[in-house]
């Protein structure tokens, strides 16, 4: 199970904060409960004299509503929320959105930090006001934090803020509509909120603007410094008049609002702000400033150059002052300036260049030795520069060697939880005594040596000083990344994930790696049309992309893109929907010699109820038959057949199948395989599923996103699957996962149940005999109250945190139990059901897991130490073998399927939702039904640990609940484990087991498996 952490959310801007806290959910589903909902789209028509039933509701940038017209009830219940809803029944209202004004209420912490007094801090029942101490840095203030995130505090923050405790509370940062309060133009989201505010400019873009920018409100007195790219695209906010000077209303306390005021009377009038005129020696483009008196001792050095009276007594380390600033060119901002200067050119966009190329001023160094040819094609330079008028510019780009594709992805991720689920990235912290104003950074991993250019040499000295343990780019990186920047149509394709939403676009084509090419050479979407780019770099991306630059400009047919020597059987289970069950023999060799039979392939779903018309899925499998099995057609009936559903959620089962319990492992160099003799195939016919959609070798639409979604398809799948082969049909069937699975297992057992109950024409019974999870989230709240337990009094007696912040998480433990109960609470309106769910995974997940996390270890193994893999485990053998060509033609992978990857993170952020949702009541309803359940655990994993795992098991409702709590925990398996079974229902603490217990145990995870499908005593 996969859990990214918001290490940095308190460190945020409050804005930062409440967009981090509301993630993953910009659209709000309600439900459709009144004709309000679904008869009225239009405004006037919700609100009409002759309707009288309904109220027009509007939101603003952190929230969008999926419906706007509510009945009456619906939009008292949407206001009451307090997320900056209004609604109102009246056509000719100014419906304004206020996105700071925040109801207060229980449970409603995301708040605290827009408070900036301890009045206001103590208004809120869920927050505590955190004085600074004594020796903290100035550029600190006093904070206001949720009291459930104080356990989760980083160690330099408890130092800093020595008296912060459980104490109390803060209040509502109310954004009125005031002349001068300028900064909430770009929470707005229609024109007429736009309108309501006399300093704002509403801007509709262009028609020639990409598809992923839409219309925006501005501060009017920004207009000016738009850049000219966005005045391209937003062509009717191309303002260049003098807008004067905008004030700020005053509040105490309210000292981000120096950078507003331009005059030094309105400076002066905060008493929290310092005036900086410019020196005598500053370049043209800078201007007087207010800066916040308490981010003075944070100026760089050429800021305090050209600000002498700023220059306050803190030594802030030098970085390129003076005569050493490479950058002094680029702040001439006329030709005249530049001219004045011996060491820098002035230098014209060509006509017909791409929009982010202006004119400027270079450095005649860079000029000289530092600027790529494809660069200066796109100028033309005065005399004292290189770049000519003729277009004969001298080549002195640096030949290409190596160079990362994807550094710009690592360079945009802006916490370490993000740089480090990437393996091709590395987070880098800047050294301890950087300056104030450098921040820890995402770095690639494969960048190599900077070559030898004076220009670039400079900055990469600087690189390399503050973030001693990162790599720095070469000149071959940084070309190639100026080269995608100056194509407005890269960044509106490369935001597709999968093939099917790049070929959905006209102007976007997909573009799969070859084989045998480094890590970071990903499966991309990107433009039909390319700029030009240098002939050396265009061979090297040929290399890792053959059909580079024409990628995806011929579509297959639909049998030419399908691999050779598959059988195809349609089904249509329900109507208006077909299922395509497509699949093929692995050659025996490939992994598992001993099994007599392996399938692998597809099982397509179109026309289902949860996806638009035009959409498919397809889920990837891979099936091994039981090495006791005696021959290749028929089975014997009493083998059981186990499917596995890797958790994550967006983890691929395939990992499991060669790290875990499959017939075969990836061997060290990730070329081929090696024989595992523990595989769960020694007893049984397995069957690895990749989904939801979008993990492992799946493709398709990525809409997965709770345990309804997943069930469904599950179940047709096996009832596509069985039909297809219907030598196992009779075969006893059981359904096991890990972690997410937790979730997985029980929505698909219970859909099989329920399924067989039905007994719907057209489909066959499912012979479910049992399902088990391990290390599993199926109750989370009552797990979520073991993690103090788990961290301080586990078995192994290993105290993974102190004791004091032992008690915090076991203080904060209710709390967060009780926004778990609310998520599971059902809602009239989903709306209010999807907040609840999404601040308990916050806060609790905050409080209960940042502390452990904060100290370094593993937590799948509370042994260990995370490291600097992704996840703690370094799975490159499996990616590398999973890339392979050979490999993908060995298993049927489509060419529609992505570069296979042990994670999806974007599948993983579908389910956010989902995370807190309760399944032992399914579990309960499969023991009521007479399916056995087995539930075990490694007693060394922190995220899904033992602790939790025993207490949801005793507490379920269950009809023979009393009779499992009073059975015996007793020894298992000579001492490998503890269990406690009653009545089909089975509890198993495996020993010296981390998360993954068939790869820290395989002998053991053998076993118990194979006493659980064949029916034999705990």
């Amino acid at each position: 199970m996969i859990i990214k952490q918001p290490v940095l959310l308190l460190l945020l801007s409050p804005t930062a904060y409440a967009q981090n806290y509301l993630r993953g959910y910009d659209t709000l589903s309600l439900a459709e409960s009144t004709n309000c909902n679904t008869d009225f789209s239009k405004k006037e028509n919700c609100v009409s004299e002759s309707n009288g039933q309904c109220e027009w509701c509007e939101a603003g940038a952190v929230i969008n509503l999926e419906y706007k017209c509510f009945s009456h009830d619906d939009a008292e219940q949407l206001v009451a929320m307090g997320r900056g809803i209004t609604c109102s029944s009246s056509s000719t209202s100014n419906i304004v959105f206020e996105e700071a004004e925040d109801k207060e209420g229980e449970s409603n912490t995301w708040t605290c930090g827009f408070k900036t007094t301890e009045e206001s801090c103590a208004s809120n029942s869920e927050c505590t006001w955190c004085p600074k101490g004594s020796d903290a840095p100035d550029i600190l203030a006093d904070s206001c934090l949720p009291t459930m995130s104080l356990p989760g505090l980083p160690q330099w923050y408890k130092n800093w803020y020595p008296t912060c405790n459980d104490s109390s509370d803060v209040g509502t940062l109310e954004d009125e509509e005031v002349e001068g309060n300028t900064w909430t133009c770009g929470f707005k989201t229609t024109e007429e909120s736009c309108a309501s505010n006399s300093e704002c400019t509403w801007c509709p873009k262009g028609s020639d603007a990409p598809d992923i920018l839409a219309d925006s409100c501005l501060p009017t007195m920004s207009l000016p410094g738009l850049p000219q790219w966005y005045k391209n695209w937003y062509p009717t906010c191309n303002d260049s008049s003098d807008v004067g000077t905008l004030e700020d209303e005053e509040v105490e306390g309210n000292t981000w609002t120096c950078g507003f005021k331009t005059t030094e009377e309105s400076c002066a009038s905060n008493s929290e702000c310092t005036w900086c005129p410019k020196g005598d020696n500053a370049p043209g483009i800078m201007k007087d400033s207010c800066l916040p008196t308490m981010s003075l001792p944070g100026l760089p050095q050429w800021y305090k150059n050209w600000y002498p009276s700023c220059d306050d007594s803190v030594d802030v380390e030098e970085v390129g002052g003076g005569d050493k600033n490479i950058w002094k060119c680029a702040f001439k901002s006329s030709q005249e300036k530049c001219d004045s200067s011996t060491d820098c050119s002035w230098c014209a966009a060509n006509e017909g260049s791409p929009f982010i190329f202006v004119d400027g001023c270079f450095s005649t160094d860079y000029l000289t030795d530092g600027m790529p040819e494809w660069s200066q094609k796109q100028y033309t330079c005065d005399s004292s520069g290189d770049a000519s008028s003729d277009g004969d510019a001298k080549d002195i780009s640096v030949p290409v060697e190596g160079g990362d594709f994807d550094g710009l992805e690592c360079l945009m991720m802006q916490d370490e939880n993000s740089c480090v689920a990437n393996a091709d990235c590395s987070w880098c912290p800047k050294v301890t005594d950087g300056p104030a104003f450098l921040v820890d950074m995402c770095a690639p991993k494969t960048w190599p040596d900077v070559p030898e250019n004076p220009y670039v040499t400079e900055m990469m000295q600087l690189v390399k000083k503050y973030y001693p343990t990162c790599p720095v780019p070469s000149e071959a990186d940084t070309n190639l990344l100026m080269a995608f920047a100056g194509h407005e149509d890269i960044l509106e394709c490369l935001v597709f994930q999968n093939a099917a939403d790049c070929a959905a676009s006209e102007k976007c084509a997909f573009c799969t790696s070859g084989p045998d090419v480094p890590a970071f050479a990903r499966d991309f979407c990107g433009p039909q049309e390319w700029p030009e780019l240098p002939e050396a770099l265009t061979e090297k991306i040929k290399e890792w992309y053959p059909e580079f630059p024409s990628c995806g400009s011929t579509t297959a047919s639909p049998s030419e893109s399908e691999p050779a020597e598959m059988t195809s059987h349609e089904f249509n289970f329900v109507s208006g929907v077909t299922h395509t069950l497509k699949d093929g023999e692995v050659d025996k060799n490939f992994c598992d010699p001993s099994s007599p039979m392996s399938y692998s392939g597809y099982m397509s779903v179109q026309g289902s109820k949860f996806d638009e018309k035009g959409e498919d899925k397809n889920y990837f499998f891979w099936m091994v038959e039981s090495r006791q099995a005696t021959t290749k057609t028929i089975a014997d009936k009493n083998t059981p057949f186990v499917v596995w559903l890797t958790g994550g959620p967006g983890c691929s089962s395939s990992l499991a199948l060669l790290k875990e319990n499959g017939p075969c492992f990836v061997n060290e160099d990730g070329t081929g395989t090696v024989v595992n003799e523990f595989g769960w195939n020694n007893d049984a016919h397995v069957l690895w599923l990749d989904q939801p959609t979008g993990v492992g070798f799946s493709y398709g639409k990525e809409t997965d996103k709770n345990e309804e979604m997943v069930g469904e398809n599950a179940y047709y799948f096996l009832q596509a699957f069985m039909k297809a082969h219907p030598e196992y049909k009779e075969n006893p069937l059981f359904v096991t996962g890990e972690s997410y699975g937790g979730h997985y297992v029980p929505a698909i057992g219970h859909r099989i149940y329920s399924g067989n109950q039905e007994n719907k024409e057209g489909t066959i019974p499912l012979n479910l005999k049992g399902i088990g999870i391990g290390n599993g989230l199926t109750d989370p709240e009552i797990q979520y109250q073991y993690y103090g337990e788990m961290a301080y009094n586990n078995d192994h007696g290993i105290h993974t945190v102190s004791e004091d912040t032992y008690k915090k998480m076991t203080e904060s433990a209710p709390k967060c139990a009780k926004l778990i109960k609310e998520c599971n609470t059902k809602h009239r309106i989903h709306a209010v059901e999807a907040f609840e769910c999404q601040a308990a995974v916050e806060v609790c997940n905050m409080s209960q897991m940042m502390p452990y996390r904060l100290e370094g270890l593993n937590p799948y193994d509370i042994r260990a130490k995370c490291g600097d893999s992704p996840l703690c485990y370094n799975f490159n053998n499996v990616e590398n073998f999973m890339r392979l060509q050979s490999t993908r033609d060995a298993l049927h992978v489509s060419d529609k399927s992505a570069k296979w990857e042990s994670c999806n993170l974007n599948v993983h952020s579908h389910f956010t939702q989902d995370w807190m949702k309760d399944m032992s009541p399914l579990v309960a309803d499969l023991l009521h039904g007479g399916i056995p359940v087995l539930i075990y655990a490694g007693d060394v994993d922190y995220i899904c640990n033992y602790l939790g795992n025993e207490a949801w098991t005793k507490s379920l409702d269950w009809q023979h609940k009393d009779e499992f709590n009073a059975a015996p925990v007793h020894d298992w398996n000579s001492g490998t484990g503890k269990a406690r079974t009653a009545n089909g229902f089975t509890f198993l603490q495996v020993k010296d087991a981390g998360h993954m217990v068939p790869m820290d145990q395989p002998k053991v995870a053998l076993q118990l498996i194979n006493d659980f499908v064949s029916g034999r005593e705990f």
